[in-house]
Formats: C-alpha cells, sequence, structure tokens
C-alpha cells in the first residue's frame, strides 16, 4: 500500500511537477464539479468506508483466507469510493461492484457508467465496457455493492483534506 504523506512530500518537493500545475485552473476545475459527496471527509473515511463494506462479505466459497481475500479487494479498490445511494453514481465514469448474490464475492471489472434507469423492477446502472463481445452491461444496483472511480480532483480533495 502507498503511504500518502510520502507521495505528497514528494511532490511538494519535486520542481517539474510544479511547473506543471496550473493551480488557477484546478481550483476552477474543483469549483466547477460537483464534490458534496466528499465533503467532510479525508482519504482515511473513504478507505474505511470501503474496509468495513468488504469485510462484512461471505467468503465460504474461496480458496483464501477471509484476511487475504479483504486485502486483495482492497488492493484492487484503491482510488475508488463506495457508493452508498445511487445519486452519487456519476456518470461518464469507471465503476466496479460486486454481486451480493454470487457466493464467490467476485469484484467485476465494470466500466464506464452511461445511464441509471429508474424502472418498476428496480434501479438499472448502464455501463459501457473495453469487452468488444458484451461492449454494454447493465446491472441492478440494489443487488449489487458499487464502487466508482476518483478522479485526480476528487483525490485532490481528499488529500489536502487531510493535511488541514
Amino acid at each position: 500500500m502507498f503511504n500518502v504523506k510520502e507521495i505528497l512530500k514528494n511532490a511538494k518537493t519535486d520542481p517539474t511537477l510544479i511547473s506543471n500545475i496550473d493551480i488557477d485552473e484546478l481550483l476552477a476545475s474543483i469549483e466547477n464539479t460537483k464534490n458534496e459527496h466528499l465533503d467532510g471527509k479525508v482519504l482515511m473515511d473513504i478507505s474505511e468506508e470501503i474496509m468495513e463494506e468488504i469485510k462484512e462479505l461471505s467468503w465460504i466459497h474461496s480458496k483464501k483466507t477471509p484476511e487475504e481475500n479483504v486485502a486483495d479487494l482492497f488492493h484492487k479498490l484503491t482510488d475508488y469510493r463506495l457508493i452508498s445511494e445511487i445519486y452519487q453514481i456519476h456518470k461518464g465514469k469507471h465503476v466496479r461492484w460486486i454481486r451480493r448474490t454470487n457466493p464467490n464475492n467476485t469484484l467485476v471489472n465494470g466500466g464506464i457508467v452511461m445511464d441509471v434507469k429508474f424502472l418498476d423492477s428496480g434501479t438499472i446502472v448502464v455501463v459501457k465496457t473495453t469487452s468488444p463481445k458484451i461492449p454494454i452491461i447493465q446491472f441492478k444496483y440494489d443487488e449489487c455493492i458499487t464502487f466508482q472511480k476518483m478522479s485526480q480532483e476528487e483525490l485532490l480533495i481528499l488529500i489536502l483534506g487531510s493535511q488541514i
């Protein structure tokens, strides 16, 4: 796992990074993006939410120990956030999910969110995948644990929030 404080320290002392970052553009981008789902949170909060969720999964059919499974899954979800409410899903961003009905607790590779449909049968998330065989896939939000990849701006907000 990576050390956020060390990465931030290295970034502060790297002159090549400083010369390439347009602070005004970055701040304008952050202000124009909806980030209320991050209000009052730091990177550790996001990590703890994910950890709590994956610890609750049943690992009965796995060849690994529960601790190995949690660590493996947690590593795969670096830079993701847990979607606890449907309104937190952002179109155009990558999602991954675990079907609650799958006894193996397999993390689906996922894809880019194209649409969210509210039907009589439940809420459906429409995703564009990279697979040529199945370019579009849908999953029932209520039957899955959903994670969405955070943008660089979201990660920066969380990192800076932990420095305050």
